[in-house]
């Protein structure tokens, strides 16, 4: 049986092909030079820039998205390029890394003149403005933020003679491919999360479990404060006994961070730091730089505004302490902790939410929609007028109903595995199904590991449900050790090789 880890097993053929060769008039920036994947980037798109293309390089969170732009910026002598980014804070890191450009951003600047060839922007501005030179080049950052309508698909379209050159460390949007989402999309190269674990460059998520068992909220009607009061002693102690010494945790809401962060107030945690979109932008740069420099154990308490563009690479926890249904989200989410950092071995994960769960893998999600179909947006009903609303709404704009905010979140952590690593592959065996007194179908799986006998139980509720979870003898299976000789068999959408 092939012994390699998991996530060699079946990782598609076409992640990184043969290495290009390399550009050599490329360059990452004073002092800096480019790693062997980014110079594999860089030589990747250089490759594949022609008028009309659309190129898709995929590279993980922590992997020097902003270095690999400037080196593309530095291969296109003669071109005029548009760089485009989500938010200010990532076009400063981009900006640093350029030697000669413009700048469009509300707050940072309107200089489109003095002959600039390459220009960086926001796209919130750029979409405002008309009096852009035509570029040969378009390059956007976060590139699975650009929906398939709207005023940001309008800004690409005026411009269709340009190659496009998309860079994302999570190419999904609604639950599929983002080539599947207004832009016929080529990937030109991909680099996958676990090879950068395994060379160094990014550190390892553990996801951890606050308790024993892992057990829904006793009242089902509870507020997502009350939750949140029984969730915060067992993270602090949790945090604590890992010792870790920067912790950021993600919330529902604006209302929800203020309150986590009282609740962590009275536990004890005299450095406990609040930023959110309300705040001007220097509240926010204080509140982080507190965060980064205090004595001790600190927290960063936000919603979603660190998720993207924000480089702490002291992050050494995060908590996840709301429902996350966007899988580009959840993955952002937890590469906040993943950059490398003096005396920093891993990074450690409690998801309070179903996300981990519901995903999978976060090196090999498992995606819910049919990529090459439409998936309908989700949607609720109003209890007051019966209108039908997407699922998002926080009021109806028909009756005026306010939806009181959803409690998705579990008393204790799940501890579900981040990385298909985490898994074996193990012999199935053949299974044993019996009744217990109680009426409920128990199946008893055995399976082989090196010549270990192991032993997975199940449960089901009725003799077919039972029987469909046998499998047939001699295959291969995901297995997770749990205690001695017992494992659990994993669902997942990435079946082992027989």
């Amino acid at each position: 049986m092939d012994r390699r880890p998991i996530h060699s097993l079946s990782r598609p053929s076409n992640v990184r092909s043969a290495r290009p060769h390399p550009v050599a008039d490329c360059h990452a920036g004073p002092g800096l030079k480019l790693r062997d994947y980014q110079q594999e980037a860089v030589a990747a798109a250089a490759s594949r820039i022609a008028p009309g293309a659309n190129v898709l390089l995929v590279m993980p969170t922590g992997s020097g998205k902003s270095i690999v732009i400037s080196a593309i910026v530095d291969c296109l002598d003669g071109r005029q390029i548009l760089i485009i980014t989500p938010r200010k804070r990532l076009l400063l890191q981009t900006c640093t890394r350029l030697r000669h450009h413009g700048v469009l951003s509300a707050g940072l600047g309107n200089d489109l003149g003095h002959g600039h060839r390459v220009v960086a922007g926001t796209y919130q501005t750029m979409v405002r403005r008309s009096e852009m030179a035509a570029p040969d080049v378009i390059i956007i950052d976060e590139c699975h933020l650009v929906p398939p309508d709207g005023s940001y698909a309008e800004l690409l379209r005026r411009f269709p003679r340009a190659a496009v050159v998309g860079l994302t460390a999570t190419p999904f949007r609604a639950q599929r491919h983002i080539r599947y989402c207004g832009i016929d999309w080529q990937q030109g190269f991909e680099v996958p999360m676990v090879d950068l674990i395994d060379q160094g460059v990014l550190v390892r998520p553990i996801s951890m479990s606050t308790g024993k068992g892992f057990s829904m909220p006793e009242d089902e009607t509870a507020s997502l404060e009350e939750v949140t009061t029984r969730i915060a002693p067992g993270l602090r102690a949790s945090v604590a006994s890992e010792r870790r010494s920067r912790c950021v945790v993600f919330c529902a809401d604006i209302a929800h961070a203020v309150f986590t962060a009282g609740q962590l107030r009275a536990q004890g945690e005299a450095s406990v730091h609040v930023v959110h979109s309300k705040q001007r932008g220097d509240v926010q740069e204080a509140e982080i730089q507190a965060f980064q420099s205090a004595a001790g154990r600190s927290w960063l308490i936000n919603v979603n505004l660190i998720s993207v563009g924000v480089d702490i690479p002291c992050i050494d926890a995060v908590a996840i302490l709301r429902n996350v249904s966007s899988l580009a989200l959840l993955i952002q989410m937890i590469g906040r902790g993943l950059r490398i950092f003096d005396g920093k071995a891993d990074c450690l994960v409690w998801d309070y939410g179903n996300g981990t769960r519901r995903f999978g893998f976060i090196d090999d999600p498992r995606l819910d929609a049919n990529e090459a179909g439409t998936a309908p947006p989700s949607q609720k009903t109003c209890p007051t007028c019966s209108a039908l609303l997407l699922a998002l709404a926080r009021s109806c704009p028909r009756c005026g109903h306010e939806f009181s905010r959803s409690v998705s979140l579990n008393d204790a952590a799940s501890g579900s595995p981040l990385l298909s690593a985490d898994y074996r592959v193990a012999t199935y065996g053949g299974a044993r199904v019996t009744r217990d007194a109680r009426g409920i179908w128990i199946v008893q799986h055995e399976l082989i590991d090196d010549g270990v006998r192991l032993v997975s139980t199940t449960s089901a509720r009725s003799e077919a449900d039972a029987r469909m979870a046998v499998r047939p003898a001699g295959t291969s299976v995901l297995v997770r050790r749990l205690a001695g000789r017992q494992v659990k068999i994993c669902c997942t959408h990435r079946h082992p090789p027989s």
